[in-house]
């Protein structure tokens, strides 16, 4: 259980990190204008991180409140199970 919390504690702070670096390169790079009809933006070239708190240990099973029997079931790894960063 300890494993578990300190794996997932070192990869939040990679992803942390990582943005933290990205954003400040991107402050350090200089703003461009385009012009053209092409000035979206495309996001299939952004990284976006997503993080599924549902999988993580359950450090506080006192707000462990299931009020859909068919959506949250404990004993069930296919259904949403919820946990907590401690």
């Amino acid at each position: 259980m300890k494993k578990n919390t300190i794996l997932c504690t070192a990869v939040l702070s990679v992803i942390a990190l990582n943005g933290l670096l990205n954003s400040q390169i991107l402050l350090a790079a200089e703003p461009t204008i385009q012009s053209g009809e092409n000035t979206y933006l495309d996001f299939r070239k952004e990284t976006i991180y997503f993080v599924f708190l549902d999988r993580f240990s359950d450090g506080d099973p006192n707000n462990n409140t299931g009020k859909n029997a068919e959506t949250y079931n404990p004993n069930n790894l296919k259904k949403y199970i919820g946990g907590d960063i401690k």
